[in-house]
């Protein structure tokens, strides 16, 4: 008598289809999730990005030896700065021009580096003139200089700053509440980061006063 086992033969396949099934599901379950679109979702933390920012970045501070190199080369150049308001019937007008005392040096000492082989700095002192217009009237004619500001503050820097120090910047702002312009610069220590906030303001009628950070 011949038994037949194409039955249970198809059973069993069936039975192993089953657990190779669950088997790959259970993978899929480990390495990612089902959404309900059917894509999967992984759950393995994400890559970190790469959000470093390239050397060219502006917010990477110059190093003394590249703000050496920079302030050299803006020795011959000249900036101006040119604005004009209406206060009432009158017309004023303001010209800042900045530029550099090339006929004259400041020697800084080599203490105020920090390079691995310092050497001192020669450079030379900025300076600017300052020429206020009411209508076609000149109220002011002046240039200023760091030693302008050296009465009006105790130096913070045992006296480095009044030695050491130049003018830079300039900006130029208009205090509408006064009719009045203000020109402020850094008295800084060329290439350190050793300075203060100082400025003038400027009335309309060409009188000044000296502000000074400290």
């Amino acid at each position: 008598m011949s038994i037949k086992l194409k039955p249970v033969f198809g059973k069993i396949i069936t039975f192993l289809s089953i657990v190779l099934f669950a088997s790959c599901s259970s993978n899929v379950k480990e390495r990612g999730q089902a959404t309900d679109s059917g894509t999967v979702k992984s759950t393995k933390p994400p890559i970190a990005q790469d959000d470093s920012i390239g050397l060219a970045s502006d917010d990477i501070t110059p190093s003394q030896a590249e703000e050496r190199i920079r302030l050299e080369g803006t020795y011959d150049n000249v900036e101006v700065i040119d604005t004009v308001f209406d206060s009432g019937k009158e017309r004023i007008g303001l010209r800042v021009k900045y530029y550099c005392l090339k006929d004259s040096n400041i020697v800084i000492p080599k203490r105020y580096y920090d390079a691995e082989n310092p050497t001192d700095f020669i450079t030379h002192p900025f300076v600017s003139n300052v020429i206020l217009l009411n209508g076609t009237d000149t109220v002011l004619n002046k240039q200023f200089t760091a030693k302008d500001f050296y009465p009006f503050f105790k130096d913070p820097f045992v006296g480095a700053l009044k030695k050491y120090g130049s003018l830079l910047g300039p900006g130029v702002s208009h205090r509408n509440d006064e009719d009045s312009f203000e020109v402020s610069y850094s008295l800084s220590i060329p290439a350190t980061d050793l300075g203060i906030p100082v400025g003038v303001i400027i009335q309309k009628n060409g009188d000044y006063k000296i502000k000074t950070g400290y």
